[in-house]
């Protein structure tokens, strides 16, 4: 259920809540579609610890009764508007120039990501599990920076339609790595993101937006 409301939101853009809640019930019920590999991996750890596998989509049907909106289904969804991005060739070490094109005056938050999981850091390393109070207090700090994939931020302003900001993109930086954008208003919002190679200083950086 949360992977169909998440596609009928972000990828379809259901106008309303009720809407996107009727959808992924819908979507639950009918069988996976060839090429969903999620559908199929979900499909396979049902099979393993459901009761009766070769009732999967009776099972199904049955929990798309479980889940009930508590809410007003007419709600409408709001999304932000895109932003047409351009960065220059970014090197480890580097400044790393973004530039959009969005209209109005707003402000705008830019970072770049390193791909899905590279670690910013070196996590610590554990022989035993600790007991004292210190130490498990840096599990949460640990994890939460073991979950934070931003190398650089840096925020501007849209002036005239257009903005341009430098991030600095740090030494660890390597490979695919994803620039992302979100501007803020006081009644609308936009986001944009894009791909970029970020390259050691010595092979002149290789960066490429696409």
């Amino acid at each position: 259920m949360a992977g169909e409301l998440m596609d009928q939101c972000f990828r379809q853009h259901c106008a309303t809540l009720g809407e996107a809640i009727l959808r992924a019930k819908r979507r639950m019920v009918q069988e996976a579609p060839p090429g969903d590999t999620r559908r199929a991996t979900l499909d396979s750890l049902a099979s393993l610890v459901s009761p009766s596998p070769e009732q999967l989509t009776a099972e199904r049907a049955e929990q798309v009764l479980l889940f009930n909106l508590l809410g007003d289904p007419l709600l409408r969804l709001r999304y932000p508007q895109s932003v047409e991005l351009a960065v220059s060739e970014g090197a480890a070490g580097e400044p790393l120039s973004v530039a959009g094109v969005f209209a109005g005056r707003w402000a705008v938050y830019g970072r770049v990501d390193g791909a899905a999981g590279t670690l910013t850091f070196t996590p610590p390393r554990r022989a035993e599990y600790p007991r004292d109070d210190q130490s498990l207090q840096q599990f949460q700090e640990v994890y939460r920076r073991a979950n934070d994939c931003r190398l650089t931020v840096a925020e501007t302003v849209v002036q005239r339609g257009r903005f341009r900001a430098v991030l600095n993109v740090p030494e660890l930086a390597r490979g695919r790595c994803f620039v992302r954008v979100f501007v803020s208003g006081q009644t609308d919002c936009a986001a944009g993101v894009t791909a970029v190679e970020i390259g050691g200083k010595a092979d002149g950086g290789r960066g490429k937006a696409e």
